[in-house]
């Protein structure tokens, strides 16, 4: 990330001002996308808008969840200290160091920072469409948060149009339609139907059956419906706890919460038992969710002492 930042001159404002082209064309793609709200007949269900990502097939994303890449309203250097998520994540990292748990982050890019040349028309060369979240990792970093970070390597994947390859222990190919599905007119529904069966690695133990996580592992994931989706609504086995376990050879305990933002993290408050048996946490969340500006209300985490002045 330093070395992004060196390549654009050292200056973030400057980095920003080459987004100029792009962030208005998204703002004007999502506004437009909101006059058209899709509905399913189901009662009380959310309406949603799309953003489409052109392309064989395309690929359609909620247009709110794109709202964290653009900063053309915004404070540029202030945006990071308006995301509550931040406190947050600072505290319970604190925290967590306080019981001599470690704390891996692993912010998530949402489709249309993975292709945004697929989604603009203005996308930038080097298809970075966020700088803010490159700065934020390295604000985490140097606060002594542990960050992984997915989008160079989700990046060079687009670019030779690989596909992660895994060890498989099993191949299962199930049929997915995906959440969003039902909200998709006819038209776009036969666009991207011969592209619903997956093919994926399935872990198992040694009887031959699917991974299943226990509640005592070294290792815990927490998160949202991304951490556990793949395990509890396609195919179990499937998820990124079960792909972990078997490449650390350690058994790793799924912790997330469906559309959670600090229920996971409550979950240590309400049991602290579970920081003696969880060594190292790895909360995975995706980025627009994170830098919300709304659901991430301080956690009162016991005993958390202050961080000292710099």
């Amino acid at each position: 990330m330093p070395g992004q930042l060196a390549d654009r001159s050292g200056d973030w404002r400057a980095w920003y001002a080459r987004l100029g082209p792009a962030w208005p064309e998204l703002n004007a793609k999502i506004a437009a996308a909101q006059k058209d709200p899709r509905t399913v007949e189901v009662k009380d269900a959310a309406s949603w808008s799309y953003l489409r990502a052109e392309g064989n097939p395309p690929m359609f994303v909620q247009s709110g969840s794109a709202y964290y890449l653009v900063l053309d309203n915004r404070d540029r250097d202030d945006f990071l200290n308006t995301r509550p998520s931040v406190q947050v994540l600072l505290a319970f990292n604190r925290w967590l160091k306080q019981h001599k748990v470690d704390l891996i982050f692993v912010p998530v890019p949402k489709l249309a920072e993975v292709y945004p040349d697929r989604v603009l028309r203005n996308a930038p060369k080097d298809r970075i469409l966020a700088p803010q979240m490159r700065k934020f990792m390295l604000q985490l970093l140097d606060e002594d948060v542990e960050v992984v970070d997915l989008l160079p390597e989700f990046l060079r994947a687009v670019a030779s149009d690989a596909s992660p390859v895994f060890l498989r222990t099993a191949e299962v190919t199930p049929q997915f339609n995906g959440a969003d599905y039902a909200y998709l007119t006819p038209e776009e529904r036969k666009q991207v139907d011969a592209s619903l069966k997956l093919t994926l690695s399935q872990v198992r133990n040694s009887a031959g059956a699917p991974y299943e996580g226990p509640e005592d592992g070294t290792v815990a994931m927490i998160g949202d419906s991304y951490v556990h989706y793949f395990s509890t609504a396609i195919s179990k086995g499937t998820g990124i706890e079960a792909l972990l376990s078997r490449d650390i050879n350690l058994p790793v305990t799924n912790r997330s919460v469906g559309g959670g933002t600090t229920q996971s993290l409550k979950e240590f408050i309400r049991n602290p038992e579970i920081l003696d048996v969880h060594k190292v946490v790895i909360w995975i969340a995706t980025s627009d969710m994170f830098m919300a500006g709304g659901s991430w209300d301080p956690v009162p985490f016991p005993g958390l002492t202050q961080p000292s002045a710099k």
